[in-house]
């Protein structure tokens, strides 16, 4: 197991951290977090938001932990604008959390610390692990790539050691993983809170369609989605990516509407499910390489990372990808 061989020693007491952006972060340290109780580590989470919410509910009966919020929205056409104008936002976030870091270190002392795309998270003394599948920023600017992937790589040079959630080649991420770096790197496999299962013979829905992502994208998609499906013949379920304190649902026309759906509830709709509608957000490109199944992908519009993944994806006639845009035109003929 790729998970095992990069714990060289299991830690008796772990801090997780994944970042709050979209529920990518927090679902793909499930596999991780189930090795290392599985082997009797104590885990503890520390996390901001819906992430922070979402793996309480998932483990209820983990210590937990409070981190700043990023607080990264996309208001601007392109990733890159949105990001230069909100970096002294991020900035303050990342100073805010290194110091929270240590603060949670003080009181719990683990031996090891695991941080999911959060630059802050680590302590000087304590092995600290940095988890990102984009070792290289992709865009369309070439200036902003090489600059933001040197500002990156900076903050991860201050880490011990760099785990990579693809297979060795970087299979699934392409060349946002084939970037060499100055602390060794790891290859951890398909990390997937998803597991191979078989089908299910007469399917609940037509179609599920499974939101996540920084707003205002995330809710502008479901508006779009919900006026189509809701309109539709065949059954459908929306799943909103909203984590509260209860799994609200309710049904427009043949389409069900819930706010999040855990691990194994989510598993089951989707192998419920002919047809899959999805973000190209990398954590659900892993899902459906788990469950081998296709989908149709819709890149966050701006986000070039998805867009790279969701056209990759396409060209590999593994999925179909349709941009946000395109959606009114052309998602009806793929359901």
């Amino acid at each position: 197991m790729a998970i095992a061989s990069a714990f060289h020693i299991i830690p008796s007491k772990i801090i997780i951290a994944p970042l709050n952006w979209g529920l990518g972060h927090a679902t793909r340290c499930i596999p991780i977090i189930e090795y290392l109780l599985s082997e009797g580590s104590e885990v503890i989470i520390a996390s901001d938001g819906n992430a922070l919410d979402f793996l309480k509910k998932e483990y209820p009966s983990l210590k937990s932990y409070s981190l700043p919020a990023y607080d990264i929205t996309y208001k601007q056409k392109k990733i890159e604008h949105s990001m230069l104008l909100q970096s002294p936002k991020i900035a303050k976030a990342i100073l805010a959390e290194k110091k929270r870091a240590k603060e949670i270190a003080q009181a719990e002392n683990p031996d090891m610390i695991l941080s999911d795309n959060r630059l802050g998270f680590r302590v000087n003394g304590i092995r600290s692990i940095y988890i990102t599948h984009q070792v290289k920023l992709i865009s369309s600017s070439h200036l902003f790539s090489h600059l933001g992937t040197k500002i990156h790589q900076s903050y991860l040079a201050k880490f011990d050691a760099c785990w990579i959630p693809d297979f060795e080649g970087s299979l699934l991420s392409g060349k946002m993983s084939d970037s060499p770096l100055k602390i060794p790197k790891h290859f951890l496999g398909c990390l997937s809170r998803m597991t191979k299962n078989n089908q299910v013979k007469n399917p609940l829905y037509d179609c599920i369609a499974i939101l996540s992502g920084p707003e205002p994208q995330r809710t502008n998609l479901e508006e779009i989605l919900i006026e189509m499906l809701s309109k539709r013949d065949q059954r459908s379920l929306l799943v909103r990516g909203i984590v509260n304190d209860t799994s609200q649902h309710k049904s427009i026309g043949n389409l069900q509407i819930k706010n999040f759906l855990l691990s194994q509830e989510l598993q089951e709709a989707i192998e419920q499910s002919n047809t899959i509608i999805c973000r190209s957000g990398y954590s659900s490109i892993m899902d459906l390489h788990m469950l081998d199944r296709k989908a149709i992908l819709i890149p966050t519009p701006g986000q070039t990372e998805q867009e790279y993944l969701g056209q990759r994806a396409q060209d590999s006639g593994k999925h179909t990808c349709i941009l946000q845009n395109d959606i009114e035109n052309n998602l009806l003929k793929y359901l």
